[in-house]
């Protein structure tokens, strides 16, 4: 958690973007909460990091109803931006979603 907050704090003070901005951090502030709210409620660590890559992707697929405001998608048009999530949401939720499942099998495993 401490390492997700920290990142998220770096890539927002250095990208300038913030959580409605079509980036990334659509995907990683969201994660970041579940997890937070899932440690604090007592949850095994690896079934609340899983847990909180669901919150990943939902935000990361939020970002197509978005205005790009940061990062690459604000040079595309907002006729193409309509028909697709922001890859770089995407690209994060889905190695968070990875990283977070390996994390779990590995922890279940004898």
């Amino acid at each position: 958690l401490e390492a997700l907050e920290a990142a998220i704090a770096a890539v927002s003070k250095y990208g300038g973007a913030s959580a409605g901005y079509r980036t990334l951090l659509d995907a990683l502030i969201p994660a970041s909460e579940v997890l937070k709210e899932r440690l604090n409620a007592g949850d095994d660590p690896s079934a609340a990091f899983a847990l909180s890559s669901e919150a990943a992707l939902a935000g990361a697929e939020s970002t197509q109803h978005m205005q790009a405001q940061a990062g690459r998608s604000t040079y595309v048009s907002e006729e193409a931006l309509a028909t697709a999530p922001d890859p770089g949401a995407m690209a994060a939720a889905s190695w968070y979603r990875a990283v977070a499942l390996a994390v779990k099998d590995n922890c279940s495993a004898p």
